[in-house]
């Protein structure tokens, strides 16, 4: 078995089923990327086929594609978002219309709501977001993941996995305080 794949088997399940020890994954995943965007794609999908195998609802977003900035980024994290919903929502005869969820905070709680299981959220690229307005992105996952993840009977868990290959950014994300992620776990990559 590669590197890849054993990986993405041990980090899935430290995410979804953490020993004490990595209770701290919940609170946010920030990984420093190899800049071979190969390898790192190797991992993302074996990560994301290990976690969807435990059951995990899993959305990825590249903050780079969205070249028209922040609020492509958000819409294209929504978008993928009610997707998801749709497919959850269980189908009624006459249903009258769906509720305008107003929030990142509502929308990403209801798919856990409905799916009864976790959903994991990975954002490349996610050193795009440390200024105005992408800070404001990542303070709505960070409630978002407050109101699913504190609650003593939720049905399931909101995880960031957050990756960029800039070791900078990552660190400016979890280290800095007026960043949402402040003391966020890091996992460095690119250390042989």
């Amino acid at each position: 078995m590669s590197s890849e794949p054993r990986l993405a088997v041990e980090l899935a399940n430290r995410m979804l089923r953490p020993s004490v020890l990595d209770e701290g994954l919940r609170s946010g995943l920030f990984i420093v990327r190899q800049l071979d965007a190969g390898h790192w794609h190797a991992l993302a999908w074996a990560l994301a086929a290990e976690l969807r195998r435990l059951g995990a609802v899993v959305i990825f977003v590249d903050a780079e594609s969205c070249d028209e900035g922040i609020g492509a980024i958000e819409q294209d994290l929504r978008a993928k978002l009610l997707a998801v919903r749709r497919q959850l929502m269980p189908i009624a005869p006459v249903q009258p219309s769906e509720p305008c969820v107003k929030t990142l905070s509502e929308l990403i709680k209801s798919i856990v709501d409905l799916s009864c299981n976790d959903l994991v959220l990975i954002v490349d690229h996610v050193g795009r977001l440390r200024a105005q307005p992408g800070e404001h992105l990542l303070k709505a996952l960070k409630a978002a993941r407050d109101a699913v993840n504190v609650p003593a009977d939720a049905k399931g868990h909101f995880l960031l996995v957050a990756v960029d290959r800039d070791p900078d950014a990552v660190s400016e994300l979890t280290r800095v305080p007026n960043q949402a992620f402040l003391g966020a776990t890091v996992m460095d990559l690119t250390i042989a």
